[in-house]
């Protein structure tokens, strides 16, 4: 491949990787946007997805109380969810790369509830148990096929089509 310049990106299967991974970046900014300000409008406390999160790499060891903010689970529940945004990214991505405006954004909201269906009904049973608690409820079901349009509204409006 010839070094990269600023008229021409990386292309994987037909995807632009550097609007795909921006794409999930922003995605994933808005789903925790969207995950603190449901915490905070049910009164719950907005450091028990932190934790849940951290988890993921960290052990259960990190779950019980006290449900307050600490700096190493803040940096490590960031990592893990900026980690799984930008590969949804490309996931989202590879689904809408021949789509246009209307379409991909459907097949972005689709892809996020599929996401949400992957991770809440089959890794959390199998690795991350403490995580199928958040399995059911409108704000978890609904906030991964934002995350899927998010990601394809941005995917669409950053791409640029593979050069010929």
């Amino acid at each position: 491949m010839s070094s990269l310049t600023t008229s021409r990106r990386a292309h994987w299967q037909g995807i632009d990787i550097q609007a795909a991974l921006l794409a999930g970046l922003l995605a994933g900014i808005a789903d925790l946007a969207l995950l603190a300000a449901s915490a905070w409008a049910q009164g719950e406390n907005v450091w028990i997805n932190m934790r849940m999160t951290a988890a993921i790499l960290m052990g259960t060891g990190v779950l019980p109380p006290p449900e307050t903010f600490d700096a190493l689970l803040f940096v490590v529940s960031t990592i893990v969810h900026f980690g799984l945004s930008l590969i949804y990214g490309l996931i989202v991505a590879w689904f809408v790369r021949k789509s246009g405006w209307a379409v991909g954004v459907m097949i972005g909201v689709a892809v996020g509830f599929g996401i949400y269906i992957v991770n809440y009904y089959v890794f959390a049973p199998l690795l991350f148990p403490w995580l199928s608690v958040q399995r059911s409820g409108l704000v978890p079901t609904l906030i991964h096929p934002v995350f899927g349009l998010v990601a394809a509204a941005a995917y669409l409006k950053l791409r640029r089509v593979t050069p010929p």
